[in-house]
């Protein structure tokens, strides 16, 4: 017996909820890499009094940026992601509602600092009347 072909609208739901899922795995792996960026330590300044705390094999977050070609916008968006883990949450289920993409989130956080972005976040989504 030979396979039957789903109906197109069958295959277009499948493949929304595909991409839904891919989105929304992309959106998770851009808010661990916001974890990590938060979690590096930073380089401090030189002072003669102390040492300094990093040592010469421990990667710095300039570092680990310029080798994973992250700028310092996409690192701000991406720890603000990963310090406020309920905004994603709200966006990517607003975005699921509305069949949206997954530059939701990054446009999200692009918009201004956390507060801020949160603020937005619900505006754009539920314009004035």
């Amino acid at each position: 017996m030979s396979a039957s072909i789903p109906p197109p609208h069958n295959a277009i739901l499948e493949a929304t909820e595909t991409a839904q899922t891919f989105a929304k795995v992309g959106i998770y792996a851009d808010q661990r890499i916001g974890e990590i960026l938060r979690e590096l330590p930073t380089r401090q300044g030189r002072r003669t009094d102390t040492t300094l705390s990093t040592t010469q094999d421990e990667v710095t977050k300039r570092q680990a940026m310029a080798e994973s070609g992250i700028s310092k916008s996409q690192a701000y968006d991406l720890q603000a992601m990963a310090a406020n883990p309920e905004v994603v949450e709200t966006v990517i289920a607003k975005a699921k509602e509305r069949q949206g993409e997954r530059t939701d989130i990054v446009q999200t956080f692009a918009e201004g600092s956390s507060g801020r972005a949160r603020d937005k976040a619900g505006a754009r989504h539920h314009p004035p009347t």
